[in-house]
């Protein structure tokens, strides 16, 4: 007989087909995933293992860190230790002092200043001997004279001298008169330009003192003043004549400036236009913040920070010197004492008026606007500085304007 065959059924057939193959995916998802999980243990392994070693290489600079310290501590105890054991320098008999074998002799000078007039150079017994108000300097804090005990010592110093002199100090003006022979001026930079301006013209000399920063118009440091001093007394020094600067508005409006004239813009935002006249011809005209006329004597001040030149202070002279012109070609002009200048404010734009202030050593006397003119000529007045032999002008000049 003839064998029959079941019959078969289309979908089981499908349903049997899918099974097999799902069955044959998921043994090769099973490797692949333990594939995956293998290698992702193994970097981490290796990513601890890295993380070990830097731990261990940092306890070990820590533990050398921890080493270094304790070395440091054990050092400084011993420093200490060895500090403690020296002698305290008090306990140690002063030496004997030449000046008392000559305690009897005369001396025509105030207790408090003996043996410090002939004293080259002054040292620690020096500060030992001088008042206290002196002594103190040597901390290196210059502090201007408020109370006056520099004035005091100086006054009962140089009264059994016949010499009459006004000491001025930031406090005290200037009241030199016929009979005064010299202004002693206690301050700085400031205080001498004051003093200059009240005592230009009466033929009174200056001597500078310096209480203050730069000092740079002083002759003499603080802890050198007894030398100065004595210089004075006995003649060793020079007296040097400075021109002075004047400045007129009008007819009679009329202002001296010891160190310059300065035209400078009213509003910070905005440049000015200035036509600048030598003789009554022009010389230039300038946009600008300003323009400065300086004496030699102000040639180191805000001539020099504007890029002028620096003069000889004793020569006479006067320098030009625009500040920030808006231009490549403008620089400073040196004229002739004898010459005069006229400075007038133009306009920058037709839109508005330029504004300038006048300045004369820093104070301002007045305002101009477009159309203004005002006029800057040597001053018949001088003033009189006192130069002590060995203190030059080249000398202060690389000493003070190097040092900032």
């Amino acid at each position: 007989e003839r064998e029959q065959k079941p019959e078969v059924d289309p979908q089981q057939s499908v349903v049997t087909s899918y099974r097999a193959i799902t069955a044959e995916n998921s043994k090769k998802s099973g490797k692949g995933f333990r594939a995956f999980v293998y290698v992702a243990s193994l970097a981490l392994l290796v990513a601890v293992s890295a993380m070990g070693v830097n731990m261990m290489s940092n306890i070990g600079k820590i533990n050398k860190l921890e080493e270094t310290i304790s070395f440091l501590e054990t050092d400084k105890t011993q420093v200490e230790s060895d500090v403690k054991t020296q002698p305290d320098e008090s306990d140690v008999p002063d030496e004997p002092d030449e000046s008392d074998a000559k305690a009897g002799e005369p001396d025509d000078k105030p207790d408090e200043l003996q043996g410090h007039a002939s004293d080259p150079e002054p040292d620690s017994k020096d500060d030992e001997d001088k008042p206290e108000e002196m002594a103190a300097d040597t901390s290196g804090e210059e502090e201007k004279d408020t109370e006056h005990s520099v004035v005091n010592v100086i006054k009962s110093y140089l009264e059994k001298s016949n010499i009459h002199v006004d000491i001025v100090s930031h406090k005290a003006k200037a009241t030199a008169d016929e009979e005064t022979d010299m202004a002693i001026v206690l301050g700085g930079d400031g205080t001498v330009i004051r003093a200059a301006k009240s005592i230009a013209g009466k033929n009174v000399p200056i001597l500078g003192v310096n209480l203050g920063t730069l000092g740079f118009l002083t002759e003499v440091e603080k802890p050198k003043m007894y030398q100065a001093l004595d210089a004075v007394l006995s003649g060793n020094y020079n007296i040097e004549k400075r021109m002075v600067l004047e400045g007129q508005m009008g007819a009679e409006e009329r202002s001296l400036a010891i160190n310059e004239v300065i035209v400078g813009k009213r509003d910070l935002g905005r440049m000015i236009t200035m036509s600048v006249w030598v003789n009554d011809e022009l010389m230039d005209t300038y946009v600008a913040d300003g323009v400065i006329v300086a004496t030699p004597t102000g040639s180191t001040a805000y001539n020099l920070s504007a890029g002028g030149p620096v003069l000889s202070p004793n020569m006479e002279a006067l320098v030009i010197t625009p500040i920030c012109p808006h231009s490549l070609n403008k620089r400073s002009l040196v004229l002739s004492s004898d010459d005069s200048i006229r400075i007038q404010v133009e306009k920058t734009r037709e839109s508005y008026v330029d504004e300038a202030t006048v300045r004369c050593d820093g104070e301002v006397l007045w305002e101009l606007e477009t159309g203004d003119v005002i006029f800057i000529r040597k001053a018949e007045e001088t003033f009189d500085v006192v130069t002590i032999h060995g203190v030059g002008f080249y000398e202060k000049m690389r000493s003070k304007l190097n040092r900032f």
